[in-house]
């Protein structure tokens, strides 16, 4: 296995509860099977790895992948290009910037600049932000809406 590329690459990443249950018993299952066959166990051993041990290569992932998107009759993407859509989906989904950006190792303004992609629920909400009167009180009247101020007062 490289080194990351930038000491923000190296990060530990929680899983969700269901992934991690699956990998630890994956990894016993994985321990129980090298044990019968007689050959040496260490916790360094990967759970993804080939019947020799040693790891799986990012390229056979690659491979994996794109047969699996041929065969769906999906257009040309690269496995590393998913990236773009997680950003947008966590960014679409309330999480905020920086910890996306955690997340993926990137620096914030390269996760809001280069990776986020604009839904339309998005913009929706923006106009509404804008132009939704705010309920408020006024003079007793906790029924009448008045719009948030806007820039300075020019009537005077």
């Amino acid at each position: 296995m490289d080194d990351p590329k930038t000491e923000r690459s190296r990060r530990t990443l929680p899983l969700p509860d269901d992934v991690a249950t699956a990998l630890r018993e994956l990894k016993i299952r994985q321990k129980s099977e090298w044990l019968a066959l007689g050959r040496p166990w260490d916790q360094t051993t990967h759970v993804c790895s080939h019947t020799t041990g040693h790891a799986v290569l990012p390229r056979t992932y690659t491979g994996w992948f794109h047969r699996i998107r041929i065969a769906a009759e999906l257009p040309r993407i690269t496995l590393r290009n998913l990236r773009h859509p997680s950003v947008s989906v966590m960014l679409h989904a309330g999480i905020p910037a920086s910890t996306v950006a955690a997340w993926h190792g990137h620096d914030v303004r390269m996760t809001t600049g280069v990776y986020n992609r604009v839904y339309d629920e998005g913009l929706t909400a923006a106009a509404s932000a804008i132009f939704d009167p705010v309920e408020k009180a006024v003079d007793g009247d906790p029924g009448r809406a008045v719009p948030p101020p806007v820039g300075k007062n020019l009537a005077r």
